[in-house]
This record gives C-alpha cells, sequence and structure tokens, in this order.
C-alpha cells in the first residue's frame, strides 16, 4: 500500500434508475405526506411518488417516525441510487449509491464523534477506504464490522505509523512500526520489522534506534528475546557524543503504546 487515500471521485450517482425506468411509473409530487415505504416504515415523505403503488418513486425526503432520515433517489419505495441517509441510533450518515435500501458503492460516512469513512460497501459491507481519526488515519481493508482487516497502513498525527496485516482490527502478520521522533535520541528514526501478534511484536524482527540496528532476532510479547539476536549483546548498549551510556532497548515504547489505543477508538462497530 502506497499511503495514498482511496480515490472515490469515481461518479457517485452510477446506481441511480433510468429516465426510462422511472417513466414506466406515473409520478405525481407530494408534500409532507404520510407514507409507508415498501419495508412498511413509516415517515411524512416530500417529493416524487409512484400513483400506484402510493410509494416514493424519483427523488425525494423521507422523515422517518423513528427519527432517521433520507434524502435521494427512490425506485418503487426502496433508496436506489444516490443519496443520504442520517441515522438516529448512532447519529451517523451515509451519503453514496444505494441499492435496495443496501449501501452498495461509494460512500462517505460522518461519525457523531469525529470519525470520517470515505471508500466502498459491497451489500453493507465496508471494504476498501480511509478512515479518519481526531488521532490519525487508517488506509486499508475493513470487515464486515468496521475493523482494518487484510493489508493496512495506521498513521498517528505524533508521526507513529503501523503498515502491514491485521486480522479483525488486530495487528497479526508481518509488519512495520514506525516510531515518531520522540522516542529516539537527537531526531533519531526508530522502527521494528518483522512478525506481530495480538498487537504486540511476536516472532522474528530486527529493531532499529537512532539508525543503528539494535537488534535482529526473534520477539516474544513484545520484548526481545535473550540470545537471539545476531548481534553481539554490546550492541545493546550506545555511547551517545555526550558520553553517558544508554540501554536503547529500554526506552523503546510498548507496541500497544501508543498506536493500538487508537485502534481501540477505530475499531468501535461502525454501522
Amino acid at each position: 500500500m502506497n499511503g495514498n487515500p482511496v480515490d472515490n471521485r469515481t461518479k457517485r450517482e452510477s446506481t441511480i434508475p433510468s429516465e426510462q425506468q422511472l417513466r414506466r411509473h406515473p409520478t405525481i409530487s407530494v408534500s409532507n405526506e404520510y407514507l409507508l415505504d415498501r419495508r412498511h416504515r413509516p415517515g411524512m415523505y416530500t417529493g416524487a411518488i409512484d400513483t400506484t403503488l402510493r410509494v416514493p418513486h424519483g427523488k425525494g425526503t423521507m422523515y422517518y417516525s423513528d427519527g432517521g432520515e433520507y434524502n435521494g433517489n427512490w425506485f418503487q419505495g426502496v433508496w436506489s441510487g444516490f443519496g443520504t441517509y442520517s441515522c438516529p441510533h448512532t447519529r451517523a450518515s451515509f451519503q453514496g449509491n444505494f441499492l435496495d435500501d443496501i449501501k452498495n458503492g461509494l460512500f462517505v460516512v460522518t461519525y457523531q464523534d469525529g470519525r470520517l469513512y470515505d471508500g466502498e460497501y459491497q451489500m453493507d459491507v465496508m471494504g476498501k477506504g480511509v478512515m479518519k481519526l481526531p488521532q490519525g488515519t487508517y488506509w486499508g481493508y475493513f470487515d464486515r464490522d468496521g475493523r482494518p482487516n487484510g493489508r493496512g497502513k495506521l498513521r498517528m498525527h505524533d508521526g507513529c505509523e503501523y503498515d502491514g496485516e491485521w486480522v479483525h482490527g488486530i495487528m497479526e502478520g508481518h509488519g512495520r512500526m514506525s516510531y515518531s521522533k520522540q522516542y529516539g535520541d537527537n531526531d533519531g528514526y526508530t522502527f521494528y520489522l518483522g512478525s506481530f501478534s495480538n498487537d504486540m511484536r511476536c516472532g522474528h524482527g530486527i529493531l532499529v534506534v537512532n539508525e543503528t540496528l539494535i537488534h535482529d532476532g526473534l520477539w516474544y510479547k513484545d520484548e526481545p528475546v535473550e540470545g537471539s539476536s545476531v548481534l553481539s549483546t554490546k550492541c545493546l548498549d550506545v555511547t551517545p557524543p555526550n558520553g553517558s551510556s544508554q540501554r536503547l532497548l529500554g526506552r523503546i515504547p510498548k507496541t500497544l503504546s501508543p498506536c493500538s489505543r487508537f485502534t481501540k477508538k477505530l475499531l468501535s462497530r461502525n454501522k
């Protein structure tokens, strides 16, 4: 993954019923009329309706009795085409292509807590997209519960970044964790490249601190395994220019801090 946001500039109204399809069903315009949609959900409707079925057909807005609102294209009483739905329970707003009341196509979803999703839905399930949060951004694939799943990149605003494999919201598999400058000395570059398990460094991996290779060997539960490194143990101790020896491994943050705190907010269900 190159880290660039998914390009959703593709025409978003691709599933709008054609004019020919709409003309097959005579319509009239109504204003603030009590109606049921095809799924028997009641509400007050303004827009075009099918004169035979007496259901929304064409463009219109339905204010549902449960507090929800849909504004967009309809086809014989169902959401069909480009529209916006505001959910009364999650306070989220979904703007994109609907097919028979189902999210199917490109969407922009705005959540009450400040999150924003810009990407794909396939039959009501998130696909590939971008999730933006106040703390940072995730690019990649999602599972049906809206959690990172597959290949993806998580970037914090403070510079911390994980680029690798995910399994249902957990860093699992091969990846690269790059730490922000605050975790190195003299603004040095610090990163871990290797295996992850359950959001922790686990398996084989290398650790580079301040552009110096510190550990190339096994890790278990976020800690280097003693004696597994191909490097001399002297590499654990580095003498900086000021002459005071430091044990750098002890200064490297756990994987759970701070990146995984970000994922916990990201992983809340994205309905």
